[in-house]
C-alpha cells in the first residue's frame, strides 16, 4: 500500500506545522508550502529524519493571485499524487479597517478568499 501525499499550506509554524508532523508520524509523505523556505526546510529535514517519509518543499507567498496554480503546475511537474488537502494557510488582523495598512488588507483578502474563490472555480 502507498503512502497517502499530504499537501499542507502554512506548514512553516504552528497549526500546519502540528498537521505536518502528525501526518509524517503515520508514515504519510508531504508536500509543504509556506513563504518561509528556511523553516520548510528545515521541517523536511527533521521529517524525513524522524519518519523517513518524504518531503517536498515548495516556498510561496499564497497571497499573490497565481500562487495557487503555480503550485499546481509544481505538483503535476514532480508527479505527485496528492491524497489530502490541508487548507491551512491565512491570517487575520485588528483593528479599525480604515486605520490599517492597505497593503496588508488587500493581501490577506487575496489569501483568505480570492485565491480560495479562484481554486474552486478551477477544480
Amino acid at each position: 500500500m502507498k503512502n497517502k501525499t499530504a499537501l499542507i499550506t502554512g506548514a512553516s509554524t504552528g497549526i500546519g506545522k502540528e498537521l505536518a508532523i502528525i501526518h509524517a508520524s503515520k508514515s504519510g509523505n508531504l508536500v509543504i508550502i509556506a513563504r518561509n523556505e528556511s523553516k520548510l526546510n528545515k521541517l523536511k529535514q527533521e521529517l524525513e529524519k524522524k519518519y523517513k517519509v518524504k518531503v517536498v518543499v515548495i516556498a510561496k507567498d499564497l497571497s499573490n493571485l497565481n500562487a495557487a496554480k503555480e503550485i499546481y503546475d509544481e505538483v503535476k511537474k514532480q508527479g505527485i499524487e496528492i491524497d489530502y488537502l490541508i487548507n491551512n494557510a491565512g491570517f487575520g488582523a485588528l483593528g479599525k479597517f480604515h486605520e490599517l495598512d492597505l497593503a496588508r488588507q488587500i493581501s490577506m483578502i487575496n489569501l483568505n478568499i480570492t485565491n480560495n474563490e479562484n481554486n474552486r472555480k478551477e477544480a
